[in-house]
């Protein structure tokens, strides 16, 4: 992810400091937030339930980036020049740029919610 995101804020001149500790915290919360490879290796080492492990980070993975996005906002909003605002957008362009995500929804919705229902297996 570093890879690919650190460039791209850099040329947006985000702050160094932002910009890492962005991509460093959202390393954090992929282990968390299903479908998790970690929780899978975790899970099968341990022999727990793989479901019950993702319906567990669930929760605590919403918190977390919610917690995370306050503080990004609290540290732009001491230090404007950390993370410039980018181009406006109306919300109908923000509405169209939604319409991408339906598809990955319901595989999420189905992946998930069929792992925690037992209609199937995480493997």
């Amino acid at each position: 992810m570093g890879k690919v995101t650190l460039p791209e804020m850099k040329r947006y001149r985000y702050n160094d400091s932002l910009a890492t500790a962005s991509v460093a915290s959202a390393g954090c919360l992929g282990i968390l937030i299903p479908p998790s490879g970690i929780m899978i290796i975790y899970g099968v080492m341990t022999e727990q339930n793989i479901s019950q492990l993702f319906a567990a980070g669930l929760v605590p993975g919403i918190i977390l980036t919610i917690l995370m996005c306050i503080a990004v906002e609290l540290i732009c909003s001491r230090h404007p020049d950390y993370g410039p605002p980018g181009e406006k957008t109306s919300i109908t362009e923000k509405i169209k740029s939604l319409s991408g995500i339906f598809d990955m929804a319901i595989l999420f919705i189905l992946v998930i919610g069929g792992m925690m229902v037992g209609w199937f297996t995480p493997t």
